[in-house]
């Protein structure tokens, strides 16, 4: 059987750190939609293309950022259906969540993997 994706290049991990947040994060609304199918895939895949300990590792990371925010901050987004909008900028990327077009969260990361959430 021939592989469905195969990768001749580095996976870039500030394509992956943004998948995970938006993948975490997006968790505690009642549904998150990215709206870009074609960027969602291929933020997957360069998740998919980190090795599962480097999965881990960085899944651990953005958890720990996120816990430091206390168990309280996400129980707000709980009812909420949102849509994702995921951005490339001068070395960081931004995932803005949306309700009722209008951001209700904001999350950056940089190359360096610091996690910043806003709002």
């Amino acid at each position: 059987m021939a592989a469905l994706y195969t990768s001749n290049s580095k996976p870039d991990s500030l394509k992956a750190d943004a998948y995970i947040i938006y993948m975490m994060v997006g968790s505690y609304f009642a549904s998150c939609k990215c709206d870009n199918a074609i960027l969602e895939k291929r933020l997957f895949l360069n998740y998919k293309d980190l090795s599962l300990n480097k999965q881990y590792a960085r899944e651990e990371k953005i958890l720990e950022k996120m816990k430091k925010l206390g168990e309280d901050y996400f129980d707000r987004f709980s009812d909420m259906d949102v849509l994702a909008r995921i951005s490339f900028e001068k070395g960081e990327a931004s995932i803005l969540f949306y309700a009722d077009k209008k951001v209700i969260l904001k999350v950056r990361v940089d190359k360096k993997g610091s996690v910043t959430f806003l709002g």
